[in-house]
């Protein structure tokens, strides 16, 4: 995928989105990476997929230990109560 990036002057990040047909990539560099992908007969490694499967209604949280305030302790109990949810 990198000489694919550096052939065409993009980054990686931008050939892996075409590739796995994420939108926001203008149909020109579009072209140029699928031109470059079929000279070079390039096929990924490993199917592209999640890495982590979707699931419906999933949250996260991140925070930061304060430990004058009790924040950590805070959050812990907001996730057990929405876990019993």
């Amino acid at each position: 995928m990198a000489e694919i990036a550096d052939l065409t002057g993009v980054s990686r990040a931008t050939v892996s989105r075409v590739i796995s047909g994420k939108p926001g990539i203008p149909e020109k560099t579009r072209r140029r990476i699928w031109t470059v992908v079929e000279i070079l007969h390039y096929r990924p490694s490993r199917p592209i997929q999640p890495l982590v499967p979707e699931i419906p209604e999933a949250d996260g949280c991140l925070a930061q230990e304060n430990s004058k305030e009790g924040t950590l302790g805070f959050v812990e109990e907001a996730i057990s109560g929405k876990r019993e949810a």
